[in-house]
């Protein structure tokens, strides 16, 4: 299993051996990819919603982008072997990219067992990646327009895949691309000729803020 901590956040006590139970528990099935586990703040108060049910199966793109959770942070815990099957995808001189580019993916897949538990403690510093996202993914445009690839993609929310039209057309516009090859390159013509005006002046805007 593989677990990813930040190096100023803390777990609870009894978070290993919760983990361990329920991989023990549902070890032998195989739509799983992993297990999510609610996140706090230091406060107490829950990073996000709790999830609909005490224990359920359901996979990532349902739980965490349908559901309207998608600025929360939860524990997730993953099967290294999914974990190998879907790599971080690289790209050449960019050190940015969201990791839900791969949890989505990861989703098209498999099912994870959501656990309305806390094990993991934590918050954002002000000079933290969280903070300052949008700085980050300018600087790392061609991961992030592929990322918004993935929210295009129809078993997304509609308010989803508009958000991913423009930020596909956005990022894609920093990295150096025209609009007609990322027209091409889209399998989402109407999404992308619906999104391209706002995107344009968004690109516009963010270009000489940051």
């Amino acid at each position: 299993m593989t677990f990813i901590v930040d190096s100023d956040d803390v777990l609870t006590d009894d978070a290993v051996e919760t983990i361990l139970a329920i991989y023990e528990q549902y070890k032998d099935n195989e739509e799983l990819c992993g297990y999510v586990f609610l996140r706090a703040f230091p406060d107490g108060k829950i990073n996000g919603k709790r999830f609909p049910e005490e224990m359920m199966l359901a996979s990532y793109i349902d739980v965490r982008i349908n559901s309207n959770d998608t600025k929360a942070d939860k524990a997730e815990v993953f099967l290294t072997r999914c974990l190998r099957e879907e790599p971080f995808p690289e790209y050449m001189g960019e050190k940015f990219l969201g990791e839900d580019i791969v949890w989505i993916r990861m989703g098209r897949r498999y099912k994870m067992l959501h656990i309305n538990k806390v094990i993991y403690i934590g918050n954002y510093m002000p000079d933290g990646l969280t903070k300052n996202r949008r700085r980050n993914n300018i600087s790392s445009p061609v991961g992030c327009m592929n990322r918004a690839l993935e929210f295009m993609k129809k078993d997304i929310r509609l308010k989803y895949r508009i958000k991913g039209g423009l930020q596909y057309i956005i990022y894609g516009r920093i990295a150096g691309y025209s609009l007609l090859s990322l027209y091409n390159k889209s399998c989402y013509k109407s999404l992308f000729i619906l999104s391209m005006s706002p995107a344009l002046l968004l690109y516009y805007k963010w270009k000489h803020i940051y």
